[in-house]
């Protein structure tokens, strides 16, 4: 039972630290306006990477138990949302 409990624990814990997928990501909040083509080639671009740091996390976490794709610094959710957040302000 002890066992159990922590186990659940550590597996929560690993799912956590882990990429969240590009879709699931929210604009930010940027000022300013932005050329519409430059923004949706970024926010391709990023969202690209962002979804190899997810299957990147996945592979690490099934086999070492670790989400190496975000701990080696590939997670691009910032800088994605920020991308987002400027293609929702585009001209």
């Amino acid at each position: 039972m002890k066992l159990t409990a922590i186990t659940s624990i550590a597996a929560l814990a690993m799912t956590a630290a882990c990429a969240q997928s590009p879709e699931s990501i929210q604009p930010a909040y940027v000022t300013g306006t932005y050329d519409c083509a430059e923004s949706r080639a970024n926010v391709a671009r990023l969202s690209s990477q962002q979804q190899s740091a997810v299957t990147g996390d996945f592979v690490g976490v099934l086999l070492i138990g670790l989400p190496i794709s975000s701990m080696s610094g590939s997670d691009v959710e910032a800088e994605l949302a920020i991308a987002k957040g400027q293609l929702a302000n585009c001209v």
